[in-house]
């Protein structure tokens, strides 16, 4: 008997290919950055899987926005210890 429900990271990938019309619409050079960016949602998958309640969409922009928060915490940190 197959699977019935799709796991989260088949869900993800989905969601992820869904914006492939934006994709395209940027310019080349932008691209490169736009699949970085969807991409980092995979590195939290597991965490935002654990929710029932978000859309695919939603777990994915939180997976994104806590990278990105963690990233610029971390950028933070540096530049606090290099300035006197």
């Amino acid at each position: 008997m197959g699977r019935t429900i799709p796991s989260f990271r088949m869900l993800l990938q989905q969601e992820i290919a869904s914006w492939s019309t934006v994709r395209k619409i940027l310019p080349k050079e932008e691209r490169e950055f736009f699949d970085e960016m969807l991409n980092q949602s995979r590195l939290h998958a597991s965490a935002a899987s654990t929710t029932l309640r978000l859309t695919k969409f939603e777990a994915m922009f939180m997976t994104l926005l806590f990278h990105q928060f963690k990233r610029l915490r971390e950028i933070s940190e540096i530049l606090d210890q290099i300035q006197p």
